[in-house]
């Protein structure tokens, strides 16, 4: 069975509705649980600095990448708590920002 029959996988791309005939896309948008649809860029595009929105509204502030392979990236994230967490993800993912 495959899943994207049933499935949505493709990022979401919002157009301007005020927009007369030629379709014009905004940044990529990404729906997290509990907050709703946000801003997103590919993982590979994060730089430190970036706060960072997870499920339910989570911040995190990027301080820096740790790591770059072909296709992961290591980051590490200091959260709303103070703590530092090191995440690793696929440079294509989208990742929610706060702009």
């Amino acid at each position: 069975m495959e899943l994207k029959k049933y499935f949505n996988f493709a990022s979401r791309k919002q157009t301007d509705p005020a927009d007369t005939g030629h379709k014009k896309e905004s940044m990529t948008k990404i729906q997290l649980i509990g907050y709703g649809l946000v801003e997103a860029k590919r993982a590979k595009e994060i730089k430190p600095g970036d706060t960072l929105v997870w499920n339910y509204g989570v911040t995190s502030l990027v301080d820096s990448i740790e790591k770059e392979t072909r296709t992961q990236i290591v980051i590490r994230t200091i959260a709303e708590s103070g703590k530092t967490y090191t995440r690793r993800m696929g440079k294509e993912r989208l990742v929610g920002v706060m702009l």
